[in-house]
């Protein structure tokens, strides 16, 4: 003989087993996640670097109009010289 219970125990299992499938959507969905973290960590990291590698050679480039712009002066002056 079937009791009200009975009809309840097969919805009650697969609620259950929606639990289980929603649980690891969500895990699997946080996994996917973490990588994008992780991959944008390491996007960002590239970009620090080449933001010091630009400021770096922005350095190198005004040193080295400085320079050009010194030796520029010392041929102008001794272009002056009269011998």
């Amino acid at each position: 003989m079937k009791t009200p219970d009975d009809d309840k125990q097969p919805a009650a299992e697969e609620g259950q087993g929606r639990n289980r499938e929603t649980r690891s959507v969500f895990k699997a969905t946080l996994s996917k996640l973490d990588d994008i973290k992780t991959r944008l960590r390491a996007v960002i990291s590239q970009l620090d670097q080449g933001a010091s590698m630009l400021k770096t050679a922005q350095k190198e480039q005004h040193l080295n109009t400085r320079e050009i712009q010194i030796v520029r002066d010392k041929l102008r002056q001794i272009q002056r010289l009269e011998l």
